[in-house]
């Protein structure tokens, strides 16, 4: 095997080589195969100055680094300003050194299209070679899957061209689209059937592989098309957008159950964010969550002086420092292990770093864990959250933005109670001119614990897959967008507002079972069984994103809205919080149920399930 420097060194001789031979080539062409012998001394003479600057401009423009195997469009036009300008300072030399005496114009002309000529000729016949005479055996020697592409895009080009270089475990016989494009083709693979004769289509050709390469928006047309082929055993791919991958290889992934769902990007106010925010220090609390890891990584990209990490997860912490080190210069990242509820540790690191702005998303967040330990709940979720609001007040920060649930919504479970307490609370101090802003939404898709993974590994395991209830629905939306939307609340509120996100439409929990044995190309209900288990203690089948007492109120964002509330703050809530905050010893798992039961009006718990 040639090495690189070996190989580098091959291919500028090469288009050196090519680049100058142009020029006598130029001659022969414009002389007729026959110069005059008095010609070729006044060739030889200038043969120097065109290699040399052929050489310059060919190293300036990066010919040398590219691929042969992957030229392109770009390569094409860095070869042709390159021997445009050494075409200028050749005819600018000779000009100037001989003064164009015996010199024809023409073969200047004719130097320059025969350069251009060699160079891209020689990296086209090499494409061609490769993606017509090179055997498409897989790296892995394994049988390739007979795929079909949906969708006759310029992802699907990109596709089946790097494939051709690059041979995977698929083999494209055909591309599927609309009834006008059927008979066509792209990169000599044709265009065989529509989108509503795929299913026969898969049958008739033992199609094992359908590769989607659709960009953004057709995620409705992406989901139709799966669950047509849920019964049909294939396996699901996609083509990622080439932008989203930094101009990358058009390497395709596993269709994920995200895809499915997945809305029309967003757009937030990004400027006013980087403007809000500029030599701002900001803390997150639940650093090391699902959502508080996706805020800090959002927040730094909007460049703050300072974001404090703080969790009181080490493993967590230390595996968000790692993601972060290709991200983020981690001279801007202060990682704090620290637990919400121990008041002289937050006042000590709101005094050493006097934050301007706190996200507080840590909490506990799972349904079934909290309605056996009420008193933790309520020590975390409604103290912790009090505790920090009393301390940021006093350490004179600006903004208190806190992350809720639509499990606060007429609470049944002591989570959701602790939640609706919690958002309580937080009003409680907007009304004591602190500013805040609570912002609500429900289930992040993904995150640590929640449905989708859960699915994953059950599927993983060849079933069964276990929902609660045949109708069970909840809200779904990417951590990515949730977070985008947050940031976006936080500079339109500061008023004690309460935010409600957009969470679309609710999903199926059946169907988002379905739908996921389908993308591991199983059937469902045939391949992995779907086991309903009943409800499980705080659970209800649907979940609301409005209380009773709330108005839904448009803003200047399309998928925020404001739930402005008509009933004032109850201050002896606060009152009785404050007096819970300090009691010594903290209320047992009776007492917590009790005072839950005492001041969210819609939660009844079961006190015998804690009787003495």
């Amino acid at each position: 095997m040639l090495s690189e420097f070996t190989r580098r060194l091959f291919k500028a001789l090469m288009d050196v080589a090519l680049a100058t031979a142009a020029y006598p080539l130029a001659y022969l062409f414009r002389y007729n195969i026959k110069p005059e012998p008095e010609l070729f001394p006044q060739m030889w003479i200038t043969l120097p100055i065109v290699a040399a600057s052929r050489f310059v401009f060919l190293y300036r423009f990066g010919t040398f680094r590219s691929f042969l195997a992957y030229a392109g469009i770009n390569d094409i036009k860095n070869i042709i300003s390159a021997v445009t300008l050494s075409s200028l300072l050749n005819i600018v030399a000779i000009a100037f050194t001989f003064h164009f005496q015996g010199f024809s114009r023409a073969v200047f002309l004719l130097d320059w299209m025969f350069a251009i000529v060699l160079l891209s000729g020689v990296r086209l016949a090499y494409r061609l070679y490769r993606d017509v005479a090179a055997p498409e055996i897989p790296a892995n020697g394994a049988t390739p899957k007979r795929a079909v592409i949906v969708g006759a895009t310029d992802l699907a080009e990109h596709f089946i061209r790097y494939s051709r270089t690059h041979p995977g475990g698929e083999h494209i016989i055909a591309i599927a689209d609309t009834p006008e494009r059927k008979g066509l083709e792209i990169s000599g693979v044709p265009v065989s059937c529509t989108i509503d004769e795929l299913p026969r289509f898969v049958i008739r050709h033992n199609v094992e592989l359908v590769i989607f390469a659709y960009p953004s928006g057709q995620e409705e047309q992406v989901s139709k098309i799966v669950r047509q082929l849920a019964h049909h055993g294939v396996a699901f791919k996609t083509v990622p957008d080439p932008s989203n991958t930094r101009g990358g290889p058009a390497v395709i992934r596993d269709l994920d159950v995200a895809d499915l769902y997945r809305r029309e990007p967003i757009s937030i106010d990004t400027a006013r964010l980087k403007h809000s925010l500029k030599n701002a220090c900001v803390l997150v609390t639940g650093a090391a969550g699902s959502i508080g890891a996706e805020l800090s990584k959002q927040l730094a990209a909007l460049n703050p002086e300072r974001i404090i990490l703080l969790d009181r997860s080490e493993s967590g912490l230390f595996h968000l420092l790692e993601e972060f080190k290709r991200t983020c210069s981690n001279g801007r990242l202060e990682p704090v292990l620290a637990d919400i509820c121990n008041s002289e540790r937050i006042h000590r690191i709101l005094q050493k770093y006097f934050p301007e702005f706190i996200f507080h998303a840590a909490a506990y967040k799972h349904v079934p864990l909290m309605e056996v330990s009420p008193s933790e709940a309520l020590l975390v979720n409604v103290i912790g959250t009090f505790r920090l609001l009393e301390e940021a007040k006093r350490s004179g920060v600006k903004k208190f933005l806190y992350i809720s649930t639509d499990k606060a919504i007429q609470p049944v479970s002591v989570m959701g109670a602790t939640k609706y307490l919690a958002e309580r609370v937080v009003e409680a101090f907007a009304q004591e001119d602190f500013h805040t802003v609570i912002v609500r939404f429900g289930n992040v898709m993904d995150s640590i614990g929640s449905v989708i993974p859960i699915f994953r590994e059950q599927i993983r395991r060849g079933g069964p897959i276990e929902v609660t209830h045949p109708e069970a629905k909840r809200y779904f939306m990417s951590v990515e967008e949730a977070v985008m939307l947050v940031l976006q609340a936080f500079i339109m509120g500061g008023k004690g507002e309460v935010f409600v996100l957009d969470m679309g439409e609710p999903v199926n929990i059946t169907e988002l079972a379905e739908r996921m044995i389908s993308l591991a190309g199983l059937t469902p209900h045939r391949d992995v069984e779907i086991k309903f288990t009943g409800l499980r203690p705080g659970e209800r089948v649907e979940e609301e994103l409005f209380d009773k007492a709330e108005k839904p109120i448009l803003t200047s964002h399309p998928r925020i809205l404001h739930a402005f509330r008509k009933s004032p703050v109850n201050k002896e809530l606060l009152k009785e919080v404050k007096k819970i905050a300090s009691q010594a010893p903290f209320p047992d798992d009776q007492e917590a149920l009790q005072f839950l039961q005492d001041y969210v009006p819609s939660f009844q718990g079961k006190k015998n399930n804690f009787s003495k």
